[in-house]
């Protein structure tokens, strides 16, 4: 019986020891993917009838993402970007709408699927952007319409969706400044090219100019 409980604890410490050198081997790997979080502060650009929709709205839209590999001059950084705002439906078009004149109460989503190219300055490095977007938006029936508007609310969900406009270009500029190893900081700037809108003969409505801080891990 004791030699086979010392068999079965040489077998554990064994396991134990093996167990402990291929964690060692993982940790000693340069890990590849790094986190990325950005919080900026976005400009929308509406085209519509300033006398029956709202000023071109300015929203604080926080995202995270992705960066892959993270040892290479050049990477891909997919991210998803959220806010919320208001819509009304006007003349056959779907435009930003003030608190007191809501229809629909939209949930927006924009996300990047950007190349980006690093270049090294000094002991900071710049990074320069390109790449397509997708701005998804998801609208509900605001608190105090009538169910009569509910019609609305539906095609203002359709316009964002119907010929494309839901289709950006993004291009930008990083500049990151190290604070430790595998932590980097600093300011971004990104314009989206309305490509579903231009698609759409509707001009730059839609065009968006973002710019805030962003943080990799």
């Amino acid at each position: 019986m004791k030699k086979k409980i010392l068999i079965l604890f040489a077998v554990l410490l064994l396991t134990v020891k093996i167990t402990a050198q291929e964690s060692e081997t993982e940790n000693s790997k340069k890990r590849r993917v790094d986190f990325m979080f950005k919080f900026p502060t976005s400009f929308y650009l509406n085209t519509g009838d300033k006398k029956a929709s709202a000023p071109s709205p300015v929203v604080f839209n926080p995202g995270f993402g992705c960066v892959f590999p993270n040892d290479y001059w050049v990477s891909f950084q997919p991210g998803l970007s959220f806010y919320y705002s208001y819509y009304l439906w006007y003349e056959g078009r779907a435009l930003p709408a003030e608190i007191e004149n809501r229809t629909a109460t939209t949930l927006s989503f924009m996300l990047d699927l950007p190349a980006v190219f690093s270049v090294p300055v000094g002991s900071t490095k710049l990074e320069i952007n390109a790449g397509p977007s997708v701005l998804m938006r998801f609208g509900w029936k605001a608190n105090g319409t009538s169910d009569a508007e509910a019609e609305d609310v539906n095609a203002i969900n359709s316009y964002f969706w119907a010929k494309a406009r839901y289709l950006y270009f993004s291009s930008g500029i990083s500049w990151q400044v190290s604070l430790q190893p595998g932590t980097t900081f600093g300011p971004f700037f990104t314009f989206y090219l309305p490509a579903g809108s231009l698609i759409a003969h509707e001009g730059m409505n839609g065009m968006v100019l973002s710019a805030g801080l962003k943080i990799t891990l």
